[in-house]
């Protein structure tokens, strides 16, 4: 569980050092934020691990909250083919740049031995795990009539497979600390349907089941899991999407609530937002 922010300061002096810090410091001229310091304060001191192929935008939110993330991306093209190191420490990078702690992981989260050696890797690093962001994900799509067994299955397996295999072996960690945070990536076309995205659309919403029960299961030990459809521009969407509307979707928009929901003060547990271009949506069933 993350540590007491009153240890060495206040919460309110941390924010404003934090604060005067960006106003002076040359180093932080220019940076733009779709986040306040108060969001940076509530992740301080954390560990997170975040899994994905397309980013989150979430590399200068990291620095900035000291939170310590350990980055895992295998690297390959959208498809799933392929496998590199670049992505992964490019994100490192931009994180120590801007004065962060960050590690790298390149293991598969569609392999339950990858996935447990991620979570493995994490506690030997920094000693602990407060969250998982479960953001990896490749694309096959097609139109039902032509979906191939293989490309059912290797959706599922990075989506769905990935999202669980992750989460299964950091959860015996939340559950003996008393504390955990999960956000897993879903999709509007699996709230609400795609046209050449059965896969897609199935393995989507199947997260959004898992962290609902996850939830449950998970509420005595002080374990909140929810779920972020992100609207944003990524390498997932930079040829579905018209370059105007491309342009306006920075990832940016996205990354604060991502991180909230990561928080030790969070709330909500399984809930479902939308998320891009500066709009937040709660998605709900209604009976």
């Amino acid at each position: 569980m993350p540590q007491s922010l009153n240890e060495q300061l206040s919460r309110q002096q941390q924010i404003e050092a934090l604060e005067k810090d960006w106003a002076t410091n040359p180093r932080w001229k220019g940076v733009k934020r779709g986040y306040t310091a108060e969001d940076v304060v509530r992740l301080r001191g954390t560990v997170h691990i975040e899994h994905s192929l397309a980013r989150l935008g979430s590399e200068k939110l990291w620095s900035h909250m000291h939170s310590m993330p350990f980055v895992n991306a295998l690297g390959g093209a959208r498809d799933g083919t392929g496998a590199g190191h670049s992505m992964a420490d490019q994100v490192v990078t931009e994180i120590k740049e801007a004065g962060g702690r960050a590690v790298a992981n390149y293991d598969s989260v569609a392999d339950a031995e990858g996935a447990a050696n991620i979570v493995k890797t994490a506690i030997e690093e920094f000693g602990k795990i407060d969250g998982v962001v479960s953001n990896a994900g490749i694309l096959r799509d097609g139109t039902f009539h032509k979906m191939t067994d293989q490309a059912w299955d290797s959706v599922l397996q990075v989506h769905l497979y990935g999202g669980y295999n992750v989460i299964r072996a950091a959860w015996p960690h939340f559950r003996e600390q008393g504390y955990g945070r999960i956000v897993v990536a879903t999709s509007t076309s699996g709230l609400f349907g795609n046209f050449g995205q059965a896969n897609y659309s199935a393995a989507k919403l199947g997260l959004v089941g898992l962290i609902n029960t996850l939830a449950q299961e998970g509420a005595k030990y002080n374990i909140k899991a929810n779920a972020l459809a992100p609207i944003a521009a990524t390498r997932m969407t930079e040829d579905i999407l018209p370059p105007e509307v491309f342009a306006k979707l920075t990832p940016e928009y996205v990354a604060p609530v991502m991180a909230y929901l990561c928080t030790e003060e969070v709330p909500d547990t399984a809930s479902v937002f939308i998320v891009g271009g500066g709009k937040v949506q709660r998605a709900a069933l209604f009976q």
